[in-house]
């Protein structure tokens, strides 16, 4: 793009283009109106409600994330025209543009299956960004030709998510059963994404999915929720066969993001490389928000009483403790006694996954 002719004919042909109307609006997401967006909501007040059908066929739309920029016209459609001699000029610029290839790379090591697991997922869970940047990776790895899947936990009654099976794991004193849902999303070309949603009692809450938002308190069983949450989602990939089709298998890529999945790497090396399981597969963990680590205290209880042990109800072995463990310093203590010591899941998500990538 940057080589001096093409970089000039790209500025001339969109000058050429604002000269003619509105900017073209581009949209990531087919079910997201940018514009409408940085305008306002004001806009939105008109539309008439939508009929039953009608918003069915816009949920299922919202599920299929796309990445393609739109400039207002449909695909196959005749570029914009311009006044005098640089009419043809301006369409032949715009064919060769479109006959580019569709990426800027090619895809790699297509023979190994993406896995991305989040505690939100957009069209059906979300709470910020993580969701829409989740949605993408299931979408996008999915049409450039891996075999992909996303799993998140089931916040509520998903339609068209269908139940395939139940697995119990042992955490937090007791045996722990959850249910396996899955979604198929077709994107064409052979090309889709399995969407898993793992559902237990402690994930639907009234209120935020990781606070209770009429007081503004974190729940107090998100490590449990959370570590629940990650270790069954290294069940599926080795353990179920999604709508009867082949499990995914033990080399795969684990695409983690966020504290509420900074257990899963940490499972994987120490709990299921330890049995021989997932030698092959990789994990990358994306970092979304630093200000959010996931930090727990490593005993609960007051020097000198009774005190509940953390780590020991996440049901890993002690080697684990040092790649979770972090102390604060004498400064950020509470009260006296206070050892600092903590379990912080950013921490052992970085030191047992693979690569850490931020956004």
């Amino acid at each position: 793009l940057f080589r001096s002719r093409e970089f000039a004919e790209l500025c001339r042909r969109f000058a050429t283009m604002a000269s003619e109307g509105p900017a073209p609006m581009l949209s990531a997401n087919p079910s997201m109106h940018f514009g409408l967006l940085e305008a306002g909501a004001d806009e939105l007040k008109d539309e008439k409600p939508l009929d039953e059908k009608e918003a069915k066929a816009k949920r299922d739309a919202m599920s299929r994330i796309s990445t393609e920029a739109s400039f207002g016209q449909k695909s196959g459609g005749s570029p914009p025209s311009s006044e005098g001699g640089e009419a043809s000029e301006t369409a032949a610029a715009t064919a060769a543009v479109q006959e580019e290839p569709k990426y800027g790379y090619e895809a790699q090591n297509l023979d190994v299956p993406v896995v991305i697991v989040t505690s939100e997922l957009h069209p059906w869970s979300k709470s910020g960004g993580l969701a829409i940047v989740a949605a993408q990776y299931a979408y996008n790895f999915a049409v450039r030709g891996h075999r992909t899947m996303a799993i998140a936990p089931m916040y509520d009654t998903y339609e068209g998510a269908f139940y395939q099976c139940t697995k119990a794991f042992e955490i937090f004193g007791t045996w722990h059963e959850v249910q396996y849902f899955h979604h198929w999303q077709d994107y064409g070309n052979g090309k889709g994404t399995d969407y898993v949603f793992i559902d237990h009692p402690s994930f639907r809450r009234p209120g935020g999915l990781y606070h209770n938002t009429s007081d503004n308190q974190e729940y107090s069983d998100n490590l449990f929720r959370f570590a629940l949450f990650s270790l069954a989602a290294l069940e599926v990939p080795v353990g179920i066969e999604l709508g009867g089709a082949p499990r995914y298998g033990g080399k795969v890529m684990f695409i983690a993001n966020d504290w509420q999945t900074g257990l899963l790497p940490v499972y994987m090396v120490h709990r299921h490389r330890a049995c021989g399981n997932y030698n092959e597969a990789r994990c990358m963990y994306v970092i979304h928000n630093l200000g959010y680590q996931g930090c727990y205290p490593l005993r609960i209880g007051l020097p000198g009483t009774e005190q509940y042990d953390n780590f020991g109800q996440l049901g890993l072995p002690f080697a684990a403790l040092g790649d979770l463990l972090y102390q604060y310093p004498l400064h950020e203590r509470t009260f006296e006694g206070d050892t600092g010591e903590t379990l912080n899941l950013t921490k052992g998500a970085i030191q047992c996954c693979d690569r850490v990538v931020t956004v």
